[in-house]
């Protein structure tokens, strides 16, 4: 494993993602809430305090085995199952464009746990077996119509002749 060391805020099951009430515009838009702007604000503070003091942190703990590359920043808040189909538009358009922070929620830290599960037990389904073999249709002519019958009729006549 890496030595990276990565940034976690961690929030509860019931913060909101997104600001109660009314859209911001139309009937689709919604705000983060101002819990989710705030742990983001806060992860990347304090990713950016212990980039500015990584060299005293790392002189003051010889033995210490941790790197600081880049290191990822992750917000844990929220329940996804929560949001309407819009709210939920409005979340993974923030979510998605959100460069430096990852956003995960509860219930989707529960799935991933869940088929960790699976696939360490082996009751996840072979995605090979589970794949339905196709059947193929054996080739059947096409239908010869009147125009097309009556040109293979001319056809061999005048082969005949």
């Amino acid at each position: 494993l890496s030595h990276n060391v990565a940034f976690i805020e961690i929030k509860t099951h019931k913060t909101e993602l997104l600001k109660k009430g009314t859209p911001y515009r139309g009937k689709d838009v919604y705000s983060m809430s101002s819990d989710l702007s705030g742990g983001i604000s806060q992860v990347l503070n304090q990713r950016d305090n212990f980039q500015k003091h990584f060299a005293t942190h790392k002189m003051n703990t010889p033995d210490a085995e941790f790197e600081t590359f880049n290191s990822k920043c992750v917000v844990l808040m929220g329940m996804v199952d929560d949001l309407d189909k819009n709210q939920m538009k409005s979340f993974e358009l923030l979510r998605s464009n959100s460069k430096d922070v990852e956003i995960i929620t509860f219930d989707e830290l529960l799935r991933r746990f869940e088929k960790l599960q699976e696939l360490m037990s082996g009751k996840a389904t072979d995605s090979k077996k589970a794949t339905p073999k196709v059947k193929v249709a054996p080739k059947v002519a096409p239908k010869k119509t009147a125009s097309k019958k009556a040109a293979a009729k001319k056809a061999r006549r005048n082969t005949k002749s």
